[in-house]
């Protein structure tokens, strides 16, 4: 009983508490959250196609509608070599565009 009312013992039971405090101040690592929410900036980007979904949805014979589904019916998917490419040319292409 002589040791808990020791001055070492209550030494070491508020070192423990600052340990403590220290070790829960700590910013955690938030990078394991999940996928990124989109941004006003993501949403904004999408407007000419969900206005194009949209229309189709309403007037489906439209020749603009017409185009889009022949298009995903002649290619419904783009292999990662190809997206890489189409996105390098559009980006030459701008690059050029500019000067």
């Amino acid at each position: 009983m002589e040791f808990f009312n020791s001055k070492k013992f209550i030494m070491i039971i508020v070192a423990v508490l600052v340990a403590i405090a220290v070790s829960g101040c700590a910013k955690k690592s938030l990078e394991t959250q999940g996928p990124k929410q989109p941004t006003t900036i993501d949403s904004v980007g999408k407007m000419k196609s969900i206005g194009a979904i949209i229309g189709c949805v309403f007037a489906p014979n439209d020749p603009e509608c017409i185009k889009l589904k022949q298009k995903t019916q002649d290619n419904p998917h783009q292999t990662q070599q190809e997206y890489n490419k189409q996105i390098t040319e559009e980006f030459n292409q701008a690059d050029k565009d500019i000067k």
